[in-house]
């Protein structure tokens, strides 16, 4: 009988043993599924970026808009200037002119950086 005691003492024992390493192999894959999540969460404010990317591309549109808006207002001012100087009287034209080219390097600016931003964007795609 004590034979009997024995084998069935170390049964029990095998089977904590079996136990506690499914147990330790459950909570290594539950960790592997915790990473697994959390990595794939990263791709989420990547979607967000491509949001803020079409608001960043009509405010471009915009700025191009404005830049060709501002250089032909300059041509045509330049162009009233020169038939002013053949009549031989003054246009008035200079301050608003030394202005609308000092917008136009601004609108430029903003522009490119712009169009650096939505470049840097795409890289992240």
């Amino acid at each position: 009988m004590s034979n009997l005691n024995t084998i069935l003492n170390k049964l029990g024992k095998i089977e904590a043993i079996h136990e506690t390493n499914l147990g330790k192999h459950e909570i290594e894959l539950a960790t592997i599924k915790e990473v697994d999540s959390k990595l794939k969460s990263f791709g989420l404010p990547f979607s967000e970026i491509s949001k803020v990317q079409g608001s960043v591309s009509s405010v471009q549109n915009s700025l191009r808009n404005l830049e060709k808006g501002i250089n032909e207002t300059i041509q045509e001012a330049k162009q009233i200037e020169v038939k002013a100087k053949e009549l031989g009287i003054n246009s008035g034209l200079e301050t608003g002119l030394k202005y609308a080219n000092e917008k136009l390097k601004q609108v430029a600016y903003a522009n490119s950086l712009f169009a650096r931003f939505v470049s840097e964007i795409e890289k992240l795609k």
